[in-house]
């Protein structure tokens, strides 16, 4: 995949939780609340207790959540090497690939709209600085 591509799908679910407050669902085989988990995860480590807070739900009805998309294969969980008591997760290749076949954003549509950009860096470059200043 389009590493631009990949960067858009991961700067974009924080854009739309920003500004919409909503996720729409995709009619794939992974549920509303999975896409939602996986559209808030990146291939780089994210502290659970964080993601519980910002999601608004116990660290134990996240940890169950993940769980089971751990057992698919789509996360993986490591307990961080600075502070035993914390648990990260971070996306797999595949939850990678699962996150952008059910994302809000079509890849084709996003691979033809960055072949017709001059600075298609540029532009995923400014929706990632706008997906953190909403932060």
């Amino acid at each position: 995949m389009d590493p631009l591509i990949d960067r858009i799908q991961t700067a974009f679910p924080r854009i739309w939780h920003r500004a919409h407050r909503q996720h729409a669902g995709r009619g794939t085989e992974l549920s509303e609340r999975d896409q939602r988990l996986l559209a808030h995860l990146s291939a780089s480590a994210t502290d659970t207790a964080g993601l519980a807070a910002h999601l608004g739900i116990a660290p134990s009805t996240l940890s169950e959540h993940l769980g089971a998309l751990e057992a698919r294969g789509l996360v993986e969980r490591v307990r961080s090497a600075d502070d035993g008591r914390r648990v990260d997760v971070a996306l797999t290749e595949a939850g990678r690939a699962a996150r952008r076949d059910s994302g809000p954003l079509d890849p084709g549509s996003l691979e033809r709209a960055l072949g017709r950009l001059a600075d298609p860096e540029a532009v995923v470059a400014a929706l990632e600085q706008l997906a953190e200043a909403l932060r």
